[in-house]
C-alpha cells in the first residue's frame, strides 16, 4: 500500500506569520518573562518535559513515530506541523541542548558561538521509542543540571540574538526554553488527537 505524499509546507526557517511574530515578541513574551524567575523557569521546563514523556510512554511504538499534520499552532513554524511525537522530542533535545550551551556562555560573559537558526534545528530522525524516550529523559535531567551547576552570573547583561525575539539575556533564554517546551507539548497533544 502506497504511503500518502507528505503535505506541502513552508520551507524550514520561513518563520512565523507577521501578526504572530509581533504579538509574541512585543506583548506575550515580555509579559511572560517578567513573571518568571530562574527557578520557576526550570520548574516549568521540567513540568512540560514530564508531560511530553507521559504522552510518549502512553503511545505504542508505531504511534510514537506516526507523523500527523496538525493545525497551525502559535509559536510553531509551518514546516514543523507534520511531525511525530518522536520528532517533537528530537527537536526539543536539539534546541534545548543549544539553549543550555548558550545560557552557560552568557552567564560567564561570553557570546555563544553557534548562531540561533530555526532552519537548522529540525529533527534529523524519527527515532524509535527505545531510543528517544530515554534520550529525552536524559536531556531533561542534563538541562536542569547544567543550568544549575554550570552557570556563572544569572543576571549577566550579555545578550545573544534570537531570530524572532531579538537580543536576549540568559535569564530570558531560560524562560524561553521553558515556554518552548510548553508550545511543543501542545503539538504533541495535537498529534495524538490527530492519529488515525
Amino acid at each position: 500500500m502506497n504511503q500518502p505524499a507528505p503535505p506541502k509546507l513552508a520551507a524550514p526557517g520561513a518563520g512565523l506569520p507577521l501578526w504572530q511574530l509581533i504579538a509574541l515578541r512585543y506583548f506575550f513574551f515580555p509579559r511572560y518573562v517578567k513573571k518568571m524567575t530562574w527557578e520557576s523557569s526550570q520548574v516549568f521546563f521540567k513540568k512540560q518535559g514530564d508531560n511530553i514523556l507521559g504522552i510518549a510512554r502512553a503511545l505504542n511504538p508505531e504511534s510514537l513515530t506516526q507523523q500527523v499534520l496538525v493545525k497551525p499552532i502559535i509559536g510553531i513554524e509551518d514546516s514543523s506541523r507534520y511531525w511525530s511525537v518522536s520528532m517533537v522530542m528530537e527537536h526539543l533535545i536539539i534546541v534545548g541542548t543549544q539553549m543550555a550551551d548558550g545560557i552557560i556562555e552568557m552567564t560567564h560573559g561570553r557570546v555563544p558561538k553557534k548562531e540561533a537558526n530555526t532552519a537548522t534545528v529540525k529533527p534529523f530522525e524519527n527515532r524509535p521509542a527505545a531510543v528517544i524516550i530515554p534520550k529525552y529523559q536524559d536531556f531533561l535531567e542534563n538541562f536542569l543540571k547544567r543550568t544549575t551547576q554550570g552557570i556563572g552570573d544569572r543576571q549577566s547583561e550579555q545578550r545573544f540574538l534570537h531570530p524572532w525575539f531579538g537580543p536576549l539575556k540568559a535569564s530570558q533564554w531560560i524562560a524561553l526554553a521553558a515556554i518552548h517546551q510548553q508550545i511543543h507539548h501542545k503539538q504533541a497533544v495535537a498529534i495524538t488527537k490527530g492519529m488515525s
